[in-house]
């Protein structure tokens, strides 16, 4: 089961979320049912983090992600409004095309305006765009 990083963090908490993503990120782990503190999992995150996780997903085996992309997402958003390709955005931040292609995407939502309403065959403008 994949796990993102907003639910790491309301789990976890910030600090801890960001230990175990770079200790155990992008690899598929167990969580037992029960809190050890001999676990290797208590060892990373703590006990309470660990008693935090086995509520969670008891018995599951969850994937966390790697966080390793996340240092450069800030850069390749400025290239992107910079009009850089997203081949060029890639080699200079030294990630896949397709990951840029996919924070390109994840942000284009946020900047769209909405569409006029069609209303009785006249264009309307939308509250939200004056």
């Amino acid at each position: 089961m994949w796990v993102s990083y907003p639910e790491l963090v309301s789990i976890l908490g910030d600090d801890m979320a960001l230990v175990l993503t770079r200790g155990r990120g992008g690899i598929k782990f167990y969580v037992p049912r029960q809190a050890s503190p001999d676990h290797w999992l208590a060892k990373l995150v703590g006990v309470d983090g660990m008693e935090a996780l086995c509520a969670a997903y008891p018995g599951e085996d969850i994937v966390v992600p790697n966080g390793r992309r996340e240092h450069c997402k800030a850069k390749v958003l400025q290239l992107l409004d910079e009009g850089l390709t997203k081949a060029e955005i890639a080699e200079q931040c030294g990630v896949t095309d397709r990951y840029v292609y996919i924070v390109s995407s994840a942000t284009a939502g946020a900047k769209q305006l909405p569409l006029p309403i069609k209303s009785a065959n006249t264009l309307v403008d939308h509250p939200e765009t004056k």
